[in-house]
């Protein structure tokens, strides 16, 4: 494991320190370079690859936070470069993340006239969740080859960690004047980073429903 070692040491001279949010793991160090289509400003800014060590405590779908800016990105994948039947280093796209929110799930109860009330509860261990947002391109994704502002625009994208469970029909709640709509989850897209297609949200936070419209979390509504 000698190579491995030497670019671990490699990694912690020319790279940074950053942490895995919402992990006991040390602090340890990443080397990112920019994105090869330097020529797109957005990906550029946004889609950064990285190199880790071989005893990385990184794993895909992690939020990493770089000390020295205070940055955060997701880690969409981690690719083994291997040498002689052993990992030497670790490969990765990192993704930088520019909304905090939590991921609301909507419940029903009876209100006192016994019409069905919608209520919106955040989902455990999701009261701040750091993701990605971008304006989603007609058949196509923002990391492909096509030219930026040439396409035309519809929803939006959201790059959030598969560990949340999002669903269709959940909220993604920014502030009082941000919450979006979860009408889509693309689960296979990357290893453990969920990719959800919403749109503004005008549901309010209760409101009467119709009885076969409803859809409830672990069963009907008796």
């Amino acid at each position: 494991m000698s190579i491995g070692v030497d670019l671990k040491e490699a990694i912690a001279t020319v790279g940074v320190t950053i942490r895995i949010v919402e992990s006991s793991s040390p602090s340890e160090y990443i080397r990112f370079k920019p994105n090869k289509q330097v020529t797109k400003p957005f990906i550029r800014e946004y889609f950064l690859e990285t190199m880790m060590s071989y005893d990385t405590a990184i794993v895909s779908g992690d939020i990493i936070e770089v000390g020295v800016t205070g940055h955060r990105y997701i880690m969409m994948n981690k690719t083994p470069d291997l040498f002689e039947n052993e990992v030497m280093r670790y490969g990765g796209v990192a993704y930088k993340t520019n909304v905090n929110g939590s991921l609301q799930r909507p419940e029903y109860s009876r209100g006192a006239n016994l019409q069905k009330m919608e209520t919106f509860v955040t989902i455990p261990g999701a009261k701040t969740v750091d993701a990605l947002m971008v304006e989603a391109l007609y058949g196509h994704s923002l990391d492909t080859d096509e030219t930026l502002g040439e396409l035309g625009l519809e929803k939006h994208e959201l790059y959030i960690p598969h560990k949340f469970g999002a669903k269709v029909k959940d909220r993604f709640y920014i502030d009082e004047d941000h919450y979006y709509r979860v009408i889509t989850v693309k689960t296979h897209r990357y290893d453990d980073v969920d990719v959800l297609e919403i749109d503004v949200d005008t549901r309010p936070n209760a409101y009467p429903i119709d009885t076969t419209l409803a859809f409830v979390v672990g069963g009907p509504v008796n």
